[in-house]
């Protein structure tokens, strides 16, 4: 294989490696309010919020790695890292809900064809951060929890410090609110007792910095690539087909 070839698909390969792990009309986020890990739930069972984001939204999480969500996946092994027993009974956790099991019922949540974000293990992603283009609607599908101080909101990367409440306590199941961040953007709770949770964990506050208090879902398009894996996937291979053409007129 000549350089140039070479360096031609290094490139593909970079271009590829660096678009969003997923983007879809919907994201779907279930959040854990119990802070650190607790003996029965682990890690947590990630139900205390269930929400949904809809408009072009884009999710990024370095070493994430999305996967379909099918029953045999959710058996509260604690495998992936929200697959674990609930302290509010059998089949509780956010696997379930999401499945559509008449233990946690989630009205209005796109159930079949969703995929859940963990690393290959089955660990948390610690680094979530989105962006959006225009609109966001956030809907409230669901939250069983005692914890009635929950809340919910987002900050700009660029702005950690200015907190945009978007679900206030005590919140309430059928809330919807838009917002339109204009840049890239992260989710984050509160539970009332001074702790601070993001979707990037390094920046929890009162909490230890490698715990993950959301769990992310998406419902992908079953048809349609993803729009910027699509376009560098068509820029590859016009690299491709202009390194194949240089070496043809040599």
């Amino acid at each position: 294989m000549g350089q140039s070839r070479l360096r031609i698909r290094m490139l593909v390969t970079v271009l590829l490696a660096a678009a969003p792990v997923g983007m879809a009309a919907e994201i779907i986020g279930g959040l854990e309010d119990m802070p650190g890990s607790s003996g029965l739930e682990a890690s947590g069972d990630f139900n205390d919020m269930i929400f949904e984001l809809n408009g072009n939204v884009t999710m990024d999480a370095p070493g994430g790695v999305l996967n379909n969500l099918m029953p045999g996946v959710v058996n509260e092994s604690g495998t992936v890292f929200w697959d674990n027993l609930s302290g509010d009974g059998p089949d509780m956790n956010v696997g379930f809900c999401l499945l559509g099991e008449s233990t946690c019922p989630l009205t209005g949540a796109p159930l079949g064809g969703v995929e859940y974000l963990a690393t290959p293990s089955g660990g948390s992603v610690n680094n979530v951060t989105f962006d959006a283009t225009g609109t966001v609607t956030l809907d409230l599908l669901a939250g069983i929890t005692k914890n009635t101080a929950d809340t919910l909101g987002w900050y700009l990367l660029s702005d950690p410090t200015m907190l945009h409440l978007l679900i206030p306590a005590p919140d309430s199941a059928g809330e919807t609110v838009s917002f339109a961040p204009g840049g890239a953007f992260a989710l984050y709770s509160t539970d009332g007792t001074g702790q601070i949770y993001s979707s990037i964990s390094a920046s929890n506050v009162n909490e230890s910095p490698d715990q993950q208090h959301f769990a992310l879902f998406t419902d992908p398009p079953s048809t349609v690539p993803e729009p910027s894996t699509g376009v560098l996937m068509w820029l590859g291979i016009a690299l491709l087909g202009f390194g194949s053409l240089r070496r043809r007129r040599r």
